[in-house]
C-alpha cells in the first residue's frame, strides 16, 4: 500500500500517532508539574481560588417568563422539554476537592488517550512490518475498545459528580438547571466494535499460527539446503513470498551413479499453490521410486497434473539427471525459466524448454536434451521470483544481473555462492515487498 510515495499508509499513520503520543506525554508532565506547583506554593493560592469550567447540563425554561403564543386556535399549550447543552462557568468558587477532582479528571482523560495511542503505536508497527496478525494485537485492540467504553463511563460519572456542586448556587431567570449525563453513544459503540474486531484479529492470529505450522511442514518436505554425492555438490535456497508458497526443489541419489535434481514452480502463491506443490513433489518421488526416469517421468507427471488439479493450475518444472562421474546432464525443461550453465572460461549457456508447461495438455510432447557440466562449471536452476524481483522503483532484477552475480561468485564455494546470489537480489530489492516465491538450486562439480 504505497499511497504516499516511498512511505506506506501504515508508516505514515504510525508517525502521526507517535507525534500525538509523545505530545500527550509532554502535556501530562506539564499538568502534573503545574498541579504540584499550585499545591506546594502558598503564595500562589489565589490562582486556584476559582475555576473556568464547561459543564454538560439540561435546562428548563419557566413558562411564565417565556409565554406561549400560536396562530392555531386549537393548540392548547407548548413548552420546550429536555433542552440540553454546555454551560460555561467562569470564576466558579473552588474547594480543594473540586480542584483536585478537576485535575484528576483531566489526567484520567489524558491517560486514557495516552493508553489508546500506545496500543495504536504497537498495532501500526505490525502493520508497517506487514505482520498484523500477531498474537498481541487482539489483546491490544480489545484493550482500546475497553478503554474507550470505560473512558466514557468515567467521564460521565465524573461530570455527574462535578456538575451539581458547581451549579447548585447558580440561578438564571426563567431557567432551571438539571444534571445531564455527559455520554457520547458513538464513542461507546466504537468500543464495542473494536472488541468485536479483536475477535477477528484473534481468529486471524490463529490462522497465521496454522500457516506457520504449514510453512514448517512445507520446508520439512524439501531436503536440506546442501548435499554432496562424490564430486557433485548441490546447494539450494527457497523463500516463499508468503507464509507458504508454490516453489519446490528436490534432489535424489538414483543409486546408479546419477543424481536427479528437480526445481518446480506452481503458478500462484499462498496456500493453494503450497497444497499443489506438496502433491506434485510427492508425485515426483513416487514416480522416481517406481523406476520412471527422464521424459517418461515428466510425461506421467503432466498427465497427473492435468487430471487431478482444478482451476487451470499450471506447473513449470526442470528435471535433470546428472552423471556424477562424467558430468553429462540429461534434462527436461517443462516451460521453466532456462537454467544458466556457467562455464569455467566465463561464458553462459541457457537450457531452453524442451516440453510444454505441466497441466496444459495431457498429451503434450516431452523431449529430453543433453548438456555437460565440467569440473569447474556451475548450473543455476531458479524460479521466476528470483529474476523477476522488483525494487521500489519498479525495476526488475532481470537475468543480466543474475548472470553478473553468478559470475562474481564463481570462485566462492557453492554454499557461499548461493548466499551471495540471495544477498544480491535482496540488496537490489531493498525494502520492496517480495511479490513472488524465490527458489534457486546450484549444481557444481568439485573434488571433495
Amino acid at each position: 500500500m504505497n499511497l504516499l510515495g516511498r512511505w506506506s499508509l501504515a508508516s505514515f499513520m504510525k508517525v502521526v500517532i507517535d507525534v500525538a503520543y509523545f505530545g500527550l506525554l509532554v502535556i501530562i508532565a506539564l499538568i502534573c508539574a503545574v498541579s504540584l506547583w499550585l499545591a506546594l506554593t502558598p503564595a500562589r493560592r489565589g490562582l486556584r481560588d476559582s475555576l473556568d469550567l464547561k459543564l454538560p447540563v439540561r435546562y428548563q425554561l419557566d413558562p411564565a417568563m417565556h409565554p406561549f403564543s400560536s396562530t392555531d386556535a386549537h393548540l392548547k399549550a407548548a413548552s420546550i422539554m429536555d433542552s440540553q447543552g454546555d454551560l460555561v462557568v467562569k470564576g466558579a468558587a473552588s474547594s480543594a476537592v473540586t480542584l483536585w477532582a478537576t485535575f484528576g479528571f483531566a489526567l484520567i482523560s489524558l491517560a486514557t488517550a495516552l493508553f489508546v495511542l500506545n496500543r495504536l503505536r504497537a498495532i501500526f508497527r505490525t502493520l508497517k512490518d506487514q505482520n498484523p496478525f500477531v498474537t498481541a494485537n487482539p489483546s491490544r485492540i480489545r484493550m482500546i475498545g475497553l478503554a474507550l467504553m470505560l473512558g466514557q463511563l468515567i467521564s460521565a460519572a465524573g461530570m455527574a459528580w462535578l456538575t451539581p456542586r458547581v451549579t447548585r448556587g447558580l440561578s438564571i431567570a426563567g431557567i432551571t438547571f438539571e444534571n445531564r449525563l455527559s455520554f457520547t453513544p458513538w464513542v461507546f459503540f466504537s468500543g464495542v466494535i473494536l472488541i468485536m474486531l479483536a475477535e477477528v484479529f484473534r481468529l486471524g492470529a490463529q490462522m497465521k499460527g496454522d500457516l506457520e505450522t504449514a510453512r514448517k511442514i512445507q520446508f520439512d518436505l524439501v531436503p536440506g539446503e546442501a548435499f554432496r554425492l562424490n564430486d557433485a555438490v548441490v546447494c539450494a535456497r527457497m523463500t516463499p513470498a508468503r507464509a507458504v508458497g508454490g516453489d519446490f526443489y528436490d534432489y535424489r541419489d538414483l543409486e546408479d551413479g546419477r543424481l536427479a535434481v528437480v526445481v518446480g514452480d506452481v503458478m500462484g502463491k499462498g496456500l493453494p499453490a503450497a497444497l499443489l506443490m506438496s502433491s506434485v513433489l510427492g508425485s515426483v518421488r513416487v514416480l522416481l521410486s517406481a523406476g520412471l526416469r527422464g521424459k517418461e517421468l515428466v510425461a506421467a507427471l503432466n498427465r497427473y497434473v492435468c487430471a487431478d488439479t482444478s482451476g487451470g493450475r499450471l506447473v513449470t518444472l526442470f528435471y535433470g539427471e546428472l552423471d556424477i562421474t562424467t558430468g553429462d546432464l540429461t534434462y527436461v525443461n517443462a516451460g521453466h525459466n532456462p537454467p544458466l550453465l556457467s562455464r569455467a572460461e566465463g561464458g553462459f549457456e541457457r537450457l531452453e524448454p524442451t516440453a510444454m508447461i505441466l497441466g496444459f495438455a495431457p498429451d503434450g510432447a516431452v523431449e529430453t536434451c543433453q548438456a555437460r557440466i565440467g569440473p569447474a562449471d556451475r548450473l543455476l536452476v531458479f524460479t521466476d521470483g528470483l529474476s523477476e524481483a522488483f525494487n521500489r522503483k519498479n525495476e526488475e532484477y532481470g537475468e543480466p544481473r543474475l548472470r553478473d552475480s553468478l559470475a562474481r561468485s564463481r570462485m566462492l564455494p557453492p554454499p557461499a555462492a548461493v548466499d551471495r546470489l540471495v544477498a544480491d537480489v535482496r540488496g537490489f530489492c531493498g525494502s520492496a515487498p517480495q511479490h513472488d516465491d524465490m527458489t534457486l538450486l546450484l549444481v557444481a562439480r568439485q573434488p571433495a
